[in-house]
């Protein structure tokens, strides 16, 4: 073992052996009386039920680096069962067939997506599972605004009108470290809402909102610094191929366009400026230094080494790369306020041009993007920045996390990232913050930062996160912070670049706040992208082994809270799927209606249609945004309850009491037609998938929609949904109880609906 690596696994243990704290300051918890009234619903119903496997079942559902999986296959009544699996998670589990019921065992990858296919008595069911890696493996470009969905792309529509991509503009090249945006032309009957955007040779797929104007779309990408040394290709020939599809406002798919771009590699440094453009026309790239250099086409270099490396379409001799780029190396940028500007030196009678201006400073991950758009020759757009390079701590901040079994949290845990969580550097003399940023969807940080005072630094991450990504925080139940810091304080003076500063945070050190902390950044993730606005700031609040207000199960507040249970004999911290749904209330609160009247619930049985309709969309939020079709609360025996809304138990009655659409209703049932109108089909009388569900809950019941009408009982209910369905345009009613929505809603779960249509959604 060489001196650094023990440095490292040296810190990582000193880390782990008491480096928790609580920041100090005033409670923000609120009076527990007020709270208590602001409850939106009594969850003790969904805590104990049973276990209900489905009829393919994997355990655990999210196995660990080469861990044991076994994918059981029980259907009652089938007599053929062939399993197969198709995924670079799925490991050493190999293809089986036999009577049913059939069995597989295997171990999975150290990192991955694994889709199961079982083939029972001729008909494809399906299931998946995706491995708890400590390095998940994410492509090498980012799109800003979306989420990366581990798994195949759903399959485009056959649908007259789809969206079909006719051509994507922009820059046909692309260099590390940049950004680039594209236009996507399209051509169909309805706008478009999304896009799916696949990079060729990573498994999975980003999904994002889109503005739509006529005729076409953007879309954004952005170029990892270090994307030449995962790309498979040779660095002399790198080519990316980009799939791009779009999803309209029927949630219909058109096929995908590749667009294929080439690499051209660039230098990076303390300070990098890159410029990227659309058109084919010769847009330039200058950048004045704080002592008054300017570095452009014309005075390539500056005295403290700065330089332009990359100059494109000069005087409309067009190479198509439409990338320029100006970097320092390390240790040579000047410090001080630069200029920037995009400045249109010959338009080579293309009329204009748009791009993005990316601005790295002092080598962070976190880089400055600025947009663009220029007329004709001699137009210009300019930036300041400011950049004080001196010191550098980098690292990575992981936790441990735990599978499910079907008995169960696994008794071992595995490492797993912590994303978009705040890190900061804190002068150990007097605890001011001297820099900040924030993990990358790896877990990585990489911050710089200045001392003008006494020598002597500590790194500390925090539970708390307020951009236009993450607007969220974790608290005890008093209202104070959890954060984490370094035992060691470190001598920027003897290492002003500090690499390996790693937080590996086991369960001892308090790491629920983080599994706590993860859910909800994948929630809110979702939420956003889904419904393409930001949710607003959620304080999730928990201490270990302790109820919150007393009450013996998690909770959401209309006051944008999210109460965690911890009981020695059930604590929720590592319960995803009840952080999920508890995170279902807070979106429907701030997204749509929602007249939960708090009463107590469960899957099985009958209550009224606003309650039914709540904890439905809850229980279906919680499910699709962790992954997945099951809801799991486990226990310290095992698990509480466990129930598959694709496979709902037998005793969740169908329909309505009195078969009657605007009678009581069950949740259950309410959460499968939420989930069979969502998933991709593969039951035979489920024939429709899509974001149809989002759109009716935050289109046509948002508060104060133009469209509503207040049908079934009085306030958001599942016959307000089912109208805003139709009224949304979505339509696809099916010409029977075995097709479209009827044979979901009357097929497949009972329901009577009387498929009216509205004056309002004339």
């Amino acid at each position: 073992m060489n001196s650094r690596v023990f440095m490292m696994v040296w810190l990582v243990v000193l880390l782990a052996l008491g480096n928790f704290v609580l920041s100090a300051g005033c409670s923000d918890s609120g009076d527990d009386e007020e709270e208590t009234t602001d409850v939106i619903s009594d969850e003790t119903g969904i805590k104990e039920g049973g276990v209900f496997l489905p009829p393919l079942s994997i355990d655990p559902l999210n196995p660990a680096p080469n861990g044991t999986v076994t994918v059981v296959a029980d259907f009652p009544g089938a007599d053929s069962i062939a399993l197969a699996f198709d995924g670079a998670g799925c490991g050493s589990l190999s293809p089986n067939s036999g009577a049913n019921p059939l069995s597989v065992s295997g171990n999975a990858a150290d990192a991955g997506y694994c889709r199961v296919k079982a083939t029972v008595d001729g008909a494809l069911q399906e299931a998946s599972f995706t491995v708890l890696a400590a390095e998940p493996p994410v492509p090498p470009v980012d799109v800003p605004n979306g989420m990366f969905i581990f798994g195949p792309k759903p399959p485009a529509s056959a649908a007259a009108g789809r969206p079909t991509v006719q051509s994507i503009d922009g820059p046909a090249s692309f260099i590390n470290g940049s950004s680039s945006t594209y236009t996507v032309s399209y051509q169909g009957e309805r706008s478009v809402t999304h896009a799916i955007i696949e990079i060729g040779g990573w498994e999975g797929y980003f999904l994002t909102p889109v503005v739509s104007k006529p005729g076409s779309v953007d879309i954004s990408l952005a170029f990892d610094p270090d994307i030449y040394d995962k790309l498979p290709q040779a660095r002399s020939t790198p080519v990316l191929q980009i799939f791009v599809s779009l999803i309209d406002a029927a949630t219909v798919l058109g096929d995908a366009f590749n667009l294929v771009l080439n690499g051209v590699e660039v230098q990076t440094g303390d300070v990098k400026v890159s410029l990227s453009w659309d058109t084919a026309s010769d847009v330039d790239l200058h950048v004045v230094t704080p002592d008054g250099w300017e570095i452009y086409y014309g005075n390539t270099t500056d005295s403290n080494g700065g330089q332009l490396d990359l100059d494109s379409n000069a005087s409309c001799t067009i190479d198509n790369i439409n990338n320029e780029n100006i970097f320092w190396p390390a240790g040579q940028s000047p410090q001080g306020e630069y200029e920037v500007s995009a400045e249109m030196y010959a338009d080579c009678e293309t009329g204009g041009a748009s791009g993005t201006v990316t601005i790295t400073s002092c080598g962070s991950d976190n880089p400055i993007v600025h947009e663009f758009s220029l007329g004709a020759t001699g137009d210009l757009e300019a930036w300041t920045f400011n950049s004080a390079c001196s010191f550098q701590v980098s690292g990575s901040v992981k936790y441990e996390d735990f599978s499910v079994a079907k008995d169960g949290l696994s008794a071992a845990g595995a490492m797993v990232p912590v994303r978009f969580i705040k890190v900061q550097v804190l002068r150990d003399s007097d605890k001011k913050v001297l820099g900040e940023g924030s993990t990358n969807v790896s877990g990585e940080y990489k911050i710089d930062f200045q001392n003008d005072g006494e020598p002597g630094y500590f790194v500390q991450v925090v539970a708390s996160q307020d951009n236009d990504r993450i607007k969220q925080k974790v608290t005890d139940l008093a209202g104070k912070l959890y954060a984490w810091k370094t035992d060691e304080v470190f001598d920027e003076k003897e290492e002003p670049v500090n690499e390996g500063v790693d937080f590996e945070l086991k369960k001892a050190d308090k790491a629920g706040a983080l599994n706590i902390w993860e859910t909800g950044a994948k929630c809110s993730t979702y939420a956003r992208v889904y419904s393409g606005s930001p949710p607003p700031l959620v304080t999730f609040l928990w201490t270990e082994g302790q109820k919150p207000l007393g009450k013996e199960y998690s909770f959401a507040t209309r006051s944008n809270k999210i109460y965690i249970l911890s009981m020695a004999s059930d604590p929720d911290e590592y319960d995803d799927f009840v952080i999920g749904h508890e995170h279902g209330h807070f979106t429907a609160f701030n997204y749509s209606r929602d007249n939960n009247p708090a009463g107590t619930h469960g899957i099985d049985g009958y209550y009224a249609p606003t309650l039914a309709w709540s904890e439905a969309w809850a229980s279906f939020f919680g499910v699709t945004a962790v992954g997945g079709s099951t809801y799991i609360d486990t226990n310290a025996g095992g698990i509480g309850y466990m129930f598959d809304l694709e496979n709902l138990p037998a005793d969740v009655p169908l329909g309505t009491k009195d078969d009657k659409m605007e009678e009581n209703c069950s949740e259950g049932r309410v959460a499968g037609v939420l989930y069979d109108l969502f998933d991709d089909t593969n039951e035979a009388k489920d024939t429709l998938s899509g974001l149809g569900v989002w759109r009716v809950v935050t289109g046509y019941l948002k508060k104060n929609g133009a469209k509503f009408k207040d049908r079934g009982v009085v306030g958001a209910d599942f016959v307000d949904f089912l109208d805003g369905w139709f009224c949304m345009g979505l339509g696809e009613k099916g010409e029977d109880d075995s097709t479209g929505v009827r044979g979901i809603v009357k097929g497949l779960h009972g329901f009577n609906y009387d498929y009216a249509e509205l004056a309002s959604c004339e």
